[in-house]
């Protein structure tokens, strides 16, 4: 009899170890399924997050470039239709500006350019960019005003405005290209990121 009770305790702590130890693997491999999907999700969010920036890079790079081409057009001589094209290019630029929010803000939650916005002085430069957009757009008011009221011209006073507004353009165009650049390097190390990733 006492070997009988003897077996059939061996027999319930066998199946209690038993049970304890899948319950053991079972939790550990749920856990281990679970950090993966996070994983899996992090990095799809992330990858969704990166592709909406490029998107968005790339256009405001582009953007840039014909806002350069109209400001290298206007450097030797007023033009008005250049200025068209470049009132164009700032209109585009704007509305940008408005998607970031949705295209480019969720990208730096998982990437960090602070780097390369410290070496290229960003928020000084963009401060210096809407100074001179600004001071460009108060001249051209300035000049519409004179020739509204039937100032000819070829008149000095309208011919100084121009001047200084062609000025503006050149500084513009420097200002620019350091905006470019720094575009394009956060795209190099974004690309550099994800090259890890190909099949």
């Amino acid at each position: 009899m006492m070997e009988e009770y003897k077996m059939i305790i061996a027999g319930v702590v066998g199946s209690a170890v038993t049970l304890l130890i899948t319950a053991v693997i079972d939790f550990c491999k749920q856990r281990y399924v679970s950090r993966l999907e996070m994983k899996k999700l992090v990095f799809q969010r992330r990858t969704d997050a990166a592709e909406k920036a490029m998107s968005w890079l790339q256009e405001d790079a582009d953007c840039y470039r014909m806002m350069q081409m109209a400001c290298d057009e206007i450097n030797e001589k007023y033009n008005p239709v250049t200025v068209e094209k470049f009132t164009r290019s700032t209109n585009q630029a704007n509305k940008l500006f408005g998607e970031t929010a949705f295209r480019l803000n969720p990208f730096y939650l998982y990437d960090d350019f602070s780097e390369i916005e410290k070496r290229y002085n960003a928020f000084q430069v963009n401060q210096d960019m809407n100074d001179v957009i600004t001071e460009i757009g108060r001249l051209g008011l300035q000049a519409s005003e004179l020739r509204d009221r039937g100032v000819a011209e070829e008149a000095e006073e309208l011919k100084e405005i121009q001047d200084k507004i062609v000025d503006l353009y050149r500084e513009l165009a420097n200002i620019l290209d350091v905006q470019i650049s720094m575009i394009a390097e956060m795209q190099v190390k974004l690309r550099k990121q994800y090259s890890k990733y190909k099949i």
